[in-house]
């Protein structure tokens, strides 16, 4: 009987020592053949060279339930199967990769503004290399931001500075710099933005001239050049009608009609019956100025058989300045065909050749002007009711919003950098 239990412990004793020899991975798999309680994975399963067991440093009595296992443990590596090789892990959805953050364009940087004078178009503002700037009629004068974002700006690069640029013939007190949305520095001009346009294939071309009819090659004042238009810009076409210049002012006496005021090359000027002079005001807009272009101005035009205390100008809504005479504002008639035409004399009863002193020629009225045309006598003998006060009614339009000093000799000082 001893000898049976004897032979028992010496098989039993055998059993333990193989199954000892099979290492961490083998003692792994017996401790699972002999407990009976419920399998279990380790947390970590790598033997320091990619082949399973426990790294180094871990705890091999650490064990995790996959079914009740947080986040974090879950996606801890499987456990070997005690060959070297992991069993094959859940196939996981791939997360989604966040998207990329759109790039920053790259600005065209702007170490110089010039104030030059291009063939044709005369005077205009450069940078450093010789690009000619822009300005936007949709932007305003002194803002702080700039109405050209997103696709607009791709096509009209702002002008960017890092620093204020070095100057040549540019007022220092007319140059500032507004912050853009993406933290870019754009120089502005009498407080207007400047830009590029991108069109322009060289420097000294200003292919961007009166496209849209909102965007203007820039003057050294930060005013709009009106002077000339690309002749293959369709929009500048309209532009052209629409911002016909005036720099002289002249009062003549001419066969047939008598007294009228003509521009520098002989255009006859009108008024126009809806508008009011005090202040002065414009009621010709939108389709009427196509057909009644406004006389417009930079600065005071030089006069000629003119009183200055009668002239002055009032700030249309697109930030133009039309010319006014004796507080009624100037226009053309896109009809007149040449210069010393007068087709526009009495049509629709409302609009008249203007006389020097800023009243209704009525010497010679159209065959087909409405009865209205005719005044009455009294009102043409009292002048149209701008008799001895004319003269100090014309002077002070300035405080009507004309932006236009007292005498009529510059602007006032109330005009701002708004400008044109």
């Amino acid at each position: 009987m001893s000898s049976r239990r004897l032979g028992v412990a010496v098989a039993a004793l055998s059993i333990a020592v193989v199954l000892g020899g099979c290492g961490a991975n083998g003692g792994n798999r017996a401790a699972q053949a002999v407990d009976t309680s419920p399998a279990v994975t380790p947390a970590s399963a790598t033997d320091g060279y990619g082949n399973g067991g426990y790294a180094a440093g871990s705890d091999a009595g650490a064990t995790t339930d996959p079914a009740t296992a947080s986040p974090s443990s879950a996606d801890a590596a499987p456990a070997d199967d005690g060959y070297g090789a992991a069993p094959a892990a859940p196939v996981k959805a791939k997360a989604k990769a966040a998207p990329k953050a759109a790039a920053k364009p790259k600005w065209r940087v702007a170490t110089e503004l010039v104030a030059a004078d291009a063939p044709e178009i005369g005077g205009v503002v450069t940078d450093q290399k010789g690009w000619i700037l822009y300005r936007f009629d949709k932007d305003t004068a002194n803002a702080t931001t700039s109405a050209c974002v997103g696709k607009c700006a791709v096509t009209w690069p702002p002008v960017i500075v890092h620093e204020k640029p070095q100057l040549n013939g540019v007022s220092a007190d007319l140059v500032g710099m507004i912050k853009r949305a993406d933290g870019a520095w754009q120089v502005t001009l009498h407080g207007w933005p400047l830009y590029y346009y991108a069109k322009d294939a060289k420097p000294g071309e200003w292919k961007g001239q009166g496209v849209g009819g909102t965007w203007f090659v820039v003057t050294k004042e930060g005013k709009k050049n009106l002077t000339c238009f690309p002749k293959d810009t369709v929009a500048a076409v309209a532009a052209v009608t629409q911002h016909r210049m005036a720099t002289h002012l002249i009062g003549k006496t001419l066969p047939g009609i008598g007294e009228v005021v003509m521009d520098q090359k002989g255009w006859i000027l009108y008024r126009f019956d809806k508008d009011k002079p005090e202040p002065p005001t414009s009621n010709c807009s939108g389709a009427c100025a196509e057909t009644w272009p406004p006389v417009l101005i930079q600065g005071m035009p030089d006069l000629m058989g003119l009183d200055p205390a009668l002239v002055g100008a009032m700030r249309r809504a697109d930030g133009t300045w039309q010319a006014t005479l004796h507080g009624w504002p100037l226009y053309y008639y896109s009809k007149d065909l040449m210069p010393g035409q007068w087709k526009g004399q009495g049509v629709g009863g409302t609009w008249f050749v203007v006389t020097p002193e800023g009243k209704k020629n009525l010497n010679c009225v159209n065959m087909n002007a409405a009865p209205a045309a005719q005044a009455p006598a009294s009102q043409m003998q009292s002048g149209s009711g701008y008799g001895s006060g004319g003269s100090s009614g014309g002077s002070g339009y300035s405080s009507g919003g004309s932006g236009y000093s007292s005498g009529g000799s510059g602007y006032s000082s109330g005009s701002g950098s708004g400008g044109y």
